[in-house]
């Protein structure tokens, strides 16, 4: 969430954008120029102006009747935007747990494997059954009823060669819109994040853990010992040109497990060390964005 923007005028007051992608208008119209895309959570200071009249939209499924506001955004642009897409109130962000965080607590605690496989895969039975009027699993892999309308089928293989293939099913981040499918191959696997609306599929290095605001995701794999896939840190960011790496980090004597965001700005990841790192300890690393946008570890 942005700092303040108010003014040293106190007869103007901060409104808050409620949904995603609202669009700041050069005039108070549907059809008036676009000045800025806003990001569902945005801060803006009311100009004390409304439009004299109102008009009847339909945001998330409830149509609205309410008039236009004349606001200044942080950039410093001034324009207008629609009064049902705007909350007085500022709103308050829950960190989200990701279903399988009580098999990695109890992992990080006893580091039992065979007891850690047991709680995943419950886990993916009750994510299955949750999310079933999407996801239906099938003799040869999984049908995904996209919000299209369409059909998207995932495919296992079974050779036992480099072509070998089998899907898992992991869980449904609904507020960014993609199944978390988890693809093993004959020696190693892929996480990849599916659009729920199209069904395209990207890439992502490991368990997605999306920040409390939904604009950032970090993900974590553990893979030291094996060493056939990527073994730490990716934290991921939505721009204009789709899904980048805003951080990186790769570990060799640790695996990082259970990512835990203190604030949209924040996050915190534990290291366990491996068994044959001699003289290493159990820590915590803490990656920040600073005030110029980028991400560091502190």
């Amino acid at each position: 969430m942005q700092d303040s923007i108010l003014t040293s005028d106190s007869n103007f007051i901060e409104i808050y954008v409620w949904v995603d992608k609202l669009r700041l208008r050069k005039s108070p119209d549907t059809k008036g120029e676009i000045l800025q895309e806003l990001d569902e959570g945005t801060t803006l200071l009311f100009l004390n102006e409304k439009s004299q009249f109102k008009q009847k939209i339909k945001l998330r499924g409830t149509v609205y009747e309410e008039p236009w506001l004349k606001v200044k955004s942080a950039e410093n642009k001034i324009g207008w935007i629609y009064g049902g897409a705007i909350n007085y109130e500022k709103p308050v962000f829950e960190i989200a747990q990701i279903p399988y965080e009580t098999c990695f607590i109890n992992f990080v605690a006893s580091k039992n494997h065979e007891k850690y496989d047991q709680c995943t895969q419950k886990v993916k039975d009750q994510q299955l059954k949750k999310d079933a009027r999407f996801i239906t699993k099938t003799e040869n892999g999984f049908e995904i009823k996209l919000l299209s309308g369409d059909t998207r089928t995932l495919q296992n293989s079974s050779q036992e060669n480099e072509d070998f293939r089998q899907y898992e099913y992991l869980y449904y981040i609904e507020k960014l819109g993609y199944f978390v499918f988890r693809i093993n191959f004959y020696k190693a696997g892929q996480f990849i994040l599916l659009d729920d609306k199209y069904g395209y599929s990207k890439p992502i290095s490991g368990f997605p853990n999306p920040s409390p605001d939904y604009k950032h995701i970090i993900a974590t794999n553990a893979d030291a010992t094996a060493g056939f896939e990527f073994n730490g840190i990716k934290l991921y960011g939505f721009t204009d040109h789709g899904m980048e790496i805003f951080f990186e980090k790769e570990f060799e004597f640790y695996e990082p497990f259970l990512p835990k965001w203190i604030d949209e700005k924040t996050v915190q990841v534990s290291l366990l060390p491996v068994d044959f790192a001699k003289n290493k300890k159990q820590k915590l690393i803490t990656i920040q964005q600073n005030e110029e946008g980028e991400w560091e570890e502190l």
